[in-house]
Parts: C-alpha cells; structure tokens; sequence
C-alpha cells in the first residue's frame, strides 16, 4: 500500500468503531464525502462477458448439476446469511471472473462434486472495482469546498486516498469475529454504492492470489444476466502454499 500518511489508518480505524459500535445505519457527513468524491472518479463500465458462479452439490445430488432456480441470486423470498457486501436478508448476486476463483470461494472439500454456472451480462454495467490504484482529482475537492488553498486542496486529496487505500486493502482481507458486525463498515459502503446508482462492484478474492482475474463481483440485482452453461466438477486436488518467515 502507498501511505503517504499513517493517520489514514487511524482515520479507518474510527469509521469502522462508529459503524460496528455507535452508529449503524448512519455515520458522520465526513465520511460520505469521501465515498462521494471517491465514486465520482473511479467507476468504470463492464461490457457483456461471462462470469462464474459455483455451489457444492449434496451428497444424494451426486455429480447431477443444480436447476437454475437454485444456482443463481437467492430470491427475496430466502433470506440470506451475512456477506461482505450485503447485511443479512439482503440478497445479492456473488459473481466472480474465472472458475478457480468462483470454486475457491466456496472452500469445496476434497472429492465434493461442486456445480459450476457461466452468466453473461445482456447488457454493459457500471460498478466500481475496489482496488489501490485510485485516482482523485484536486478539482473535485475544489467543488467541494473553494475556500481551500492548493496545498489544503492536495493535502484533502491525500487524505481521501490514503483513507481509501486502507479501506480497499481491508475490503478484501479475511475478517475476524462476528462476521455481523465486521462486515458492517463495508455493507455500509456497498449500500452507497448502490443508492449512488452503480449496478455493483468488483474486488480481489481473499483467497486466491492478487493477480487479473482473480476478482469477485457483487450485483445488486440479477435482471440483466442469463445463465449460458451449466457443468458439474469434482474436485481432485487442493492445494496450499506455505511461506515460512
């Protein structure tokens, strides 16, 4: 991560104390602004492509592979468990960009069968891809408040990054606890998102390696997909890679 300020992580530290343990639903106006300003420079449009989506079959299902209805986003009707984007009963539609990716993220066990479903978008959609490479103009800060001078300007866009980075990096990092209350500072940011008008958004895998490809995509909605195939996989080999410090 380029830090160019470790307050940043103090500043994160705070925003996720008010989310998880003084205010839920709401938080302070400072931190809106920076989601604000963040969005308006770095959200970007996915053309139509395939995604994957995987589940592990039951052991009467065998190697048989599911019927749509239940491989695809969880009707409103079945509540759903928490995740890192949505709050539990919110119901989103967990995509990823390559198959390795989408059976990883199940953690199937050796010998499991899993379904594997390929979705394509009918449509482009604009979602915002979570990452460290983020941009924020000085004019935009400007807009936001003219009575900064250039260096106040430069050093609000610095701290706006920097809380960003940090918020990106722990966005797909393995969380410890109650996932209820851990996730809820980045539930809060995907509910942004979406009252910002973007279809989802797009972060790296916490358990594959950090490389293209490796993404997983969150869908507010699963109007604009079509399932175009549909296989069943067994898993043969599962394998780690230990570093030693």
């Amino acid at each position: 991560m380029n830090i160019k300020n470790l307050e940043s992580f103090k500043d994160f530290n705070n925003y996720c104390n008010e989310i998880k343990f003084e205010n839920r639903f709401f938080v302070s106006d400072k931190y809106t602004k920076y989601f604000k300003l963040y969005l308006q420079e770095n959200t970007e449009t996915v053309d139509v492509q395939d995604f994957y989506r995987a589940r592990i079959n039951s052991v009467e299902q065998g190697s048989e592979v599911y019927q749509d209805e239940h491989i695809g986003m969880p009707k409103v009707s079945i509540a759903s468990s928490t995740g890192r984007a949505n709050p539990k009963g919110i119901n989103y539609f967990y995509l990823s960009e390559n198959i390795n990716t989408c059976i990883a993220e199940i953690r199937p066990n050796f010998e499991d069968y899993v379904t594997v479903a390929t979705f394509r978008n009918k449509t482009p959609m604009n979602i915002l891809r979570i990452s460290d490479t983020a941009y924020l103009s000085d004019e935009l800060v400007e807009e936001d408040d003219e009575n900064l001078s250039s260096e106040e300007k430069q050093k609000r866009v610095d701290q706006i990054l920097d809380f960003m980075i940090v918020f990106m990096y722990a966005f797909s990092r393995k969380i410890n606890g109650d996932p209820e209350i851990e996730y809820s500072p980045f539930q809060y940011f995907v509910e942004y998102c979406k009252k910002f008008g973007l279809d989802g958004i797009s972060f790296d895998s916490s358990v594959m390696n950090k490389i293209d490809g490796n993404y997983n995509y969150v869908f507010f909605s699963d109007e604009n997909f079509e399932i175009v195939d549909k296989t069943s996989k067994r898993i043969r080999e599962i394998s780690y890679r230990i570093e030693w410090e």
